[in-house]
């Protein structure tokens, strides 16, 4: 099996919409992984069509997907509930790979919270503090 395919076994996004390409669980509450953006990912056309940025909200998004990868709910699906903070600190461009590190901070039967930083080349590019509520909840 190769790492997207694993990557779907985990979470229920598809493409347009799936962002991670690999992980790996470190332990029960840190993750890691990457995502190669392509300069052929459907936002690009409009964000900006003569100088390509990847949108903030994207990459709170492959936070919230590589976090989702953490969770154990087989037969579950996560929702973004709530982002408590998004720092943006570099741009990414198209052809570039990012890495995310996320680590469970809060964790319960339906609700988790997470932070996650995105690195690009070592330097960090966004920290972010999100909240993820299992479907029985919603």
């Amino acid at each position: 099996m190769n790492f997207r395919e694993e990557v779907k076994n985990k979470i229920p996004q598809r493409e347009p919409f799936l962002f991670v390409d690999s992980f790996t669980i470190i332990d029960d509450d840190n993750i890691e992984s990457t995502w190669f953006v392509s300069k052929e990912n459907y936002f690009f056309k409009g964000h900006f069509p003569s100088n390509p940025v990847l949108p903030g909200v994207i990459l709170i998004e492959f936070i919230a997907q590589t976090a989702l990868c953490l969770l154990d709910e087989k037969d579950k699906t996560a929702y973004l509930a709530s982002v408590k903070t998004a720092k943006f600190r570099e741009k990414i461009l198209p052809e570039e790979t990012v890495t995310a590190k996320v680590k469970k901070i809060r964790s319960g039967s339906r609700i988790n919270s997470f932070y996650g930083t995105v690195y690009r080349d070592g330097i960090v590019v966004a920290e972010v503090e999100i909240t993820a509520v299992n479907e029985a909840v919603c």
